[in-house]
């Protein structure tokens, strides 16, 4: 049995989802799940996070109860919006899939701490890709990077209201002849095997379309919700957590290093070296909370330009029409303008 750091916990939705894949291949789920070392009674609804170790135990029980080594796959058959509770939701109010993407990033933690995931922009893609924070028994790596995969899949195709297929998806399982048809029919696009690491490719130009169900207020509203439980369950990373203060702080003006590292109780020092470690800068953070706020407000044509930049803590509106300008290579008016084309584009 692999190691895992003490604080390596999944979601108690992650199990419910395993109890209703159970079920399906006719296994009595609650006896099964106790056999594992786990009281699914102790975990639900209160909330409470299942140890990492205890969930790669019942993985590998189930592989071998199930002989089915695609089981991966009938666990997100098995998931549905509910299961992740509001991130589900704040995934599904997502204005487009680069905000759909960089909100499942920003709280994977939710999900588990067994893995990291990254959205990475390329010159004609994106990758969306899953690493383990530590050395995993390949079988049930192998079953959450299918169920990985196929969960993106899932979700981007309610998010879309479309059968979205990706360009690619990449897999860290061995080509098998007696699941290939299955793997083949489930995802409907080039599989690549034996990779390093599990990843959803999609092509960039599908990152900023407009969905139509995209809704911010209600995205912030759960997303409020999903600091809340990660809070409660301390599983809230320090990035996510300036992320969040910066969301609530902003519109109150501009929030200096100084300022977010005393509301984090730290030292400014000790705020910076924490942040270092995690591989993140405060002005890394700013500025991605900022992007991502001016991209909703912008889709709300009743704020002004002048209003977005004082919602952001900016002095002026022209400092945030340099800073717009200097994420995206757009002005802020010329932004606008192709939101408008997408807008009549889908009318």
């Amino acid at each position: 049995m692999n190691e895992f750091t003490p604080n390596s916990t999944s979601f108690f939705g992650n199990l419910v989802a395993i109890r209703q894949a159970l079920s399906s291949y006719g296994i009595e789920a609650d006896a099964f799940i106790r056999g594992a070392g786990i009281d699914p009674n102790e975990y639900h609804p209160a909330g409470k996070r299942v140890p990492g170790v205890l969930m790669e135990e019942l993985i590998l029980k189930a592989l071998d109860a199930t002989d089915d080594d695609a089981f991966g796959l009938r666990l997100v058959e098995a998931a549905t919006p509910n299961t992740h509770h509001a991130l589900s939701a704040a995934l599904l109010y997502s204005s487009n899939l680069r905000s759909f993407f960089q909100r499942f990033e920003r709280f994977w933690s939710l999900v588990t701490t067994l893995y990291q995931v990254k959205l990475i922009d390329q010159r004609m893609s994106a990758q969306f890709s899953l690493h383990p924070a530590k050395e995993i028994d390949q079988r049930v790596l192998d079953t959450d990077a299918d169920t990985f995969c196929g969960i993106v899949l899932k979700y981007v195709q309610y998010v879309t209201g479309t059968k979205f297929v990706p360009l690619k998806v990449q897999l860290t399982r061995s080509k098998n002849p007696k699941y290939e048809a299955r793997y083949a029919n489930f995802f409907g696009c080039e599989i690549e095997y034996d990779r390093e690491f599990a990843c959803v490719v999609v092509s960039r130009e599908d990152l900023d379309k407009r969905l139509i169900g995209g809704d911010s207020e209600l995205a912030k509203q759960n997303e409020q919700a999903i600091v809340r439980l990660m809070e409660k369950a301390n599983s809230l990373d320090l990035p996510t957590r300036v992320y969040a203060k910066l969301v609530e702080k902003l519109p109150e003006g501009e929030c200096t290093r100084e300022m977010m590292a005393e509301m984090m109780n730290m030292s400014p020092s000790s705020f910076y070296q924490k942040l270092k470690e995690s591989g993140r800068t405060y002005q890394d953070i700013l500025d991605e909370t900022r992007l991502a706020l001016a991209r909703n407000y912008m889709r709300q044509s009743t704020i002004s330009t002048s209003e977005i930049a004082y919602l952001l803590g900016f002095h002026d509106s022209s400092n945030f029409s340099r800073a717009f300008r200097r994420w995206t290579g757009l002005s802020p008016s010329d932004y606008r303008q192709k939101l408008d084309e997408s807008t009549e584009a889908l009318a």
